[in-house]
């Protein structure tokens, strides 16, 4: 959950960021993670700019033992500013005949029904033909024979993110996705004549992209003229020299151990540069299981601050500190390793006990330091 909760801290910064004063927010999750999230949300976006707690409630099949179904994900709805746009048109529903049946009497003006107040007044409110929809959406999820199914194993319903593109943004908009997968929100903005960015790190999605608009939108589209496709990080072009426009690998920092007294002219300890040293010599992964957290090629991004910096061969059994006898971790197999084995026993152990999560990034000469 720490490693989830890193990873998407920075990109709702970098959200936040972005959106313009009449923009608006949607976050899928889960019970798993809506606690946390909401949150963050609001140390980001501020409490006040909370909207929603949407529930997109289903069925499905399972029967738990001692739960209730769980059958449900929350959609948090956040606004830039009390200035977000806000669509009634695309909030509202028509009236039901349940509801209907209520307004019983009639005049002149139509029919209505009469609201009773709390001091004993009495007033008239006249039927409507749509009203403003509820936080709980019933949308069923997509069957396994749909044939909107494409495959992707999260893809959720296009009316559900059909309802959320309608309800904040107006024709000509820009709708952005940051994690697209198989590109339904990207068909919904098309079908909606809203422009739209997808962002997705599967090489899938460039090609599930591009058959879903062929198929579901179905314009005569041109394909490599109205629609472009970028494999490059993107990069901030409102802050001169944020990032560097090459980056070539620095020095080796030398360390000294903690608690020794700085002799004259001896080189401080950056945790940062030797970080980006050892991703780039080893690989930016854990060298203990092999999980990778998202990185920026070739920059410190924050997901790289997630791995910690630990001794190959532990200093107890005359292991070093200099950059030769340094490795990347994740905060459980740093744990998991202390200062009691070598790199090479924590990864027989992570073999052991199934908790080994990609062999084929660690790289082995490290076991002979």
């Amino acid at each position: 959950m720490a490693a989830f909760l890193a990873f998407m801290s920075v990109r709702l910064i970098e959200m936040h960021r972005i959106l313009k004063p009449t923009g608006s927010l949607y976050l899928h999750c889960d019970p798993t993670a809506n606690s946390y999230l909401r949150l963050m949300l609001d140390a980001i976006f501020g409490v006040k700019q909370f909207r929603n707690e949407i529930v997109w409630s289903y069925q499905g099949t399972g029967q738990p033992k001692n739960a209730f179904k769980r059958k449900h994900d929350t959609i948090l709805f956040y606004a830039k500013s009390p200035n977000a746009y806000f669509s009634d048109e695309g909030s509202s529903e028509p009236i039901s005949d349940f509801s209907k049946s209520k307004y019983t009497k009639e005049d002149e003006k139509g029919r209505y029904k009469d609201i009773r107040h709390p001091d004993g007044s009495i007033h008239r409110q006249y039927i409507r033909s749509h009203q403003r929809m509820r936080d709980v959406w019933d949308i069923p999820i997509i069957n396994a024979m749909a044939k909107e199914r494409v495959g992707w194993t999260t893809q959720k319903p296009l009316r559900l993110y059909s309802r959320i593109v309608k309800a904040s943004s107006n024709e000509g908009d820009m709708v952005l996705d940051p994690f697209c997968g198989c590109a339904t929100t990207c068909v919904a903005a098309e079908q909606l004549d809203r422009q739209w960015v997808g962002i997705d790190q599967s090489p899938k999605a460039k090609t599930i992209v591009k058959n879903r608009l062929e198929n579901e939108v179905r314009k005569s589209m041109a394909w490599s003229e109205q629609v472009t496709i970028s494999h490059d990080a993107p990069r901030r072009t409102d802050v001169r020299g944020l990032l560097p426009p090459t980056f070539s690998l620095p020095p080796a920092p030398k360390s000294r151990r903690r608690g020794r007294r700085k002799q004259s002219g001896a080189p401080t300890y950056d945790r940062n540069e030797m970080r980006v040293h050892l991703a780039l010599r080893d690989g930016a992964c854990c060298q203990g299981c092999g999980m990778t957290p998202p990185t920026m090629p070739g920059s410190l991004s924050p997901e790289l601050e997630y791995l910690d910096i630990d001794h190959i061969k532990p200093r107890a059994d005359a292991g070093g500190d200099n950059e030769k006898n340094l490795c990347l971790l994740c905060p459980p197999c740093n744990r998991r390793k202390a200062h009691i084995w070598t790199l090479a026993q924590l990864r027989q152990a992570n073999q052991r006990t199934k908790k080994m999560l990609d062999k084929s990034k660690l790289k082995k000469s490290l076991e002979n330091v």
